[in-house]
């Protein structure tokens, strides 16, 4: 029921292509023009490179973030895509990041902040806010890039 409810937000979030801010199931989604065609321009590249952004500590933040990528990798690899995923820790250290083109360029960026919301533009995809927005939104987030790289 949820999954209807979700694909019928979503197909009336894209058929608003002026909208610049629409909430599906309970996210808060910003973006500069369609959200679907926004979402699979974000997830166009071979392969696709999440960048999340954690800190030094052990925290519920590092948890949050790891949880919301763990959920978007699963979605592009039960579509066959390739991902590539590296950290950047707050004192600016990479880990994972052997490969510095990939990293100069990543279409994902998973970091944590006031926003609470999804964030579409220019092809790229920010995902910013709270451990609870991450942990909350997460399969919401997973089902988006489903419905977006299916339709």
């Amino acid at each position: 029921m949820a999954l209807a409810f979700l694909a019928g937000a979503f197909y009336f979030a894209t058929q608003a292509l002026a909208q610049r801010e629409v909430y599906l199931d309970g996210v808060r989604i910003l973006s500069d023009g369609d959200v679907q065609q926004g979402i699979r321009d974000a997830l166009s590249g071979n392969p696709v490179v999440l960048e999340e952004r954690v800190t030094a500590e052990n925290s519920t933040q590092n948890s949050g973030i790891a949880m919301m990528g763990t959920e978007i990798v699963y979605a592009l690899a039960t579509s066959g895509r390739e991902t590539f995923v590296y950290a950047v820790v707050d004192d600016g250290t990479l880990i994972g990041c052997e490969n510095a083109t990939l990293c100069a360029n990543p279409r994902v960026i998973i970091r944590p902040g006031e926003c609470d919301c999804l964030q579409l533009t220019g092809g790229t995809m920010v995902i910013e806010g709270s451990p609870e927005f991450m942990y909350n939104a997460s399969m919401v987030v997973r089902g988006l890039v489903n419905m977006a790289l299916a339709g």
